[in-house]
């Protein structure tokens, strides 16, 4: 005889049966585990994403300061090559480079303008720029160099690229 003792309780007809919680558990937690799988994928990729727009912005600013160099230099004759981006900002008259770039910083980069030595009769024949990111791996992971030449040059290494580095191609 199957008669209920005073430990069980006869099963109500309006009480639903008792379900385990361990399918749901188990659920959340393969949930859980699969989001953590995609963003360890997503998030690197993301980043990477971030760092070439912001190296493509850098040289896409070097050659906007290389052309704003050479129209520079053909409007003042007498004075040559900028000696600043400053002396490159948007005016009326002239200036090529958008505004943001004249503080020398855009999109995580830091740029420098270096001007050559001005020869006898005080005209600046040469000069340099940099573009190093503000935070190695963070911003970018190369640094870029243009001179006169207009010719863009990089490195890799967490240093200020120069005219021995490789041109980019």
């Amino acid at each position: 005889m199957d008669s209920p003792t005073s430990l069980q309780s006869p099963p109500s007809s309006t009480e639903p049966p008792r379900r385990s919680r361990w399918p749901k558990i188990i659920g959340l937690t393969s949930a859980g585990l699969v989001l953590l799988v995609l963003a360890a994928i997503l998030i690197p990729c993301l980043m990477n994403g971030m760092i070439a727009a912001d190296e493509s912005s850098a040289i896409g600013s070097l050659r906007a300061i290389a052309t704003s160099q050479i129209h520079f230099s053909e409007e003042h004759l007498e004075r040559g090559f900028a000696k600043s981006l400053v002396e490159l900002r948007p005016s009326v008259v002239d200036g090529q480079i958008d505004l943001a770039l004249t503080s020398g910083t855009k999109n995580g980069y830091v740029f420098t303008l270096t001007p050559g030595a001005p020869d006898a009769s005080g005209v600046i024949k040469k000069y340099t720029v940099t573009a190093s990111p503000q935070t190695f791996g963070k911003a970018g992971v190369r640094s870029f160099f243009v001179d006169e030449t207009g010719i863009i040059r990089y490195t890799a290494e967490n240093r200020r690229a120069s005219a021995s580095d490789p041109p980019l191609q």
